[in-house]
């Protein structure tokens, strides 16, 4: 039996066998040619086109990376200067503690200032009432009590402004509690 055209034998029971004779000859070489010829350019494309959206992914990635080292080294900054006013915070408030203490023992000298002359206008005012009740002139008296109202009015003056300056500073010291404990929610939010 002669060999099929195409060179396969498949009438016999024998293994088959290609006759690659028919191949050479026929216009199968060149379209193969041209087949593997398209396959490598396609596959050259695409490696290429790999490689350029590698090189492209690595330089957005080292941009991306800087940028985020900066922000980093900026937020590090922010956190050294925050920690800079927290520390100059807690010396002011020290600081203010500190005057606030000195400020009530002040108060507390006004006040007992202020019963000492209490007790010595008490007494001349007596003294005044007894000259007056035996005809002598009190003149001395006179001036002696108007010295001690004009000194009972000071005293109640520096007690007020003392009073005030302390409530201001209670209000400034609660006030920077306030801030602590912001500052506080806020690293433990950042940590």
């Amino acid at each position: 039996m002669p060999p099929p055209k195409d060179g396969l034998n498949l009438s016999t029971t024998e293994p088959a066998t290609l006759d690659f004779s028919s191949f050479a000859s026929s216009s199968c070489v060149p379209l193969a040619l041209t087949c593997g010829v398209a396959v490598l350019v396609v596959a050259v494309i695409v490696v290429v086109a790999v490689v350029c959206k590698c090189k492209r992914d690595k330089t957005q990635l080292k941009k991306k990376n800087a940028r985020l080292q900066g922000e980093k080294e900026e937020i590090q900054g922010s956190v050294k200067t925050l920690k800079e006013l927290e520390n100059q915070r807690d010396q002011v408030k020290l600081e203010l503690e500190n005057l606030r203490d000195e400020l009530k023992v002040k108060l507390e000298e006004v006040e007992r200032e202020k019963e000492k002359n209490k007790e010595e206008l008490s007494l001349v005012e007596t003294e005044l009432t007894e000259k007056q009740m035996a005809y002598e002139k009190p003149e001395e008296l006179l001036r002696q009590k108007e010295k001690l109202l004009q000194d009972q009015w000071k005293l109640d003056q520096t007690k007020k402004d003392n009073e005030k300056l302390l409530l201001d500073m209670e209000r400034l010291l609660e006030s920077i509690e306030i801030q602590v404990t912001r500052n506080t929610d806020v690293h433990i939010y950042m940590d």
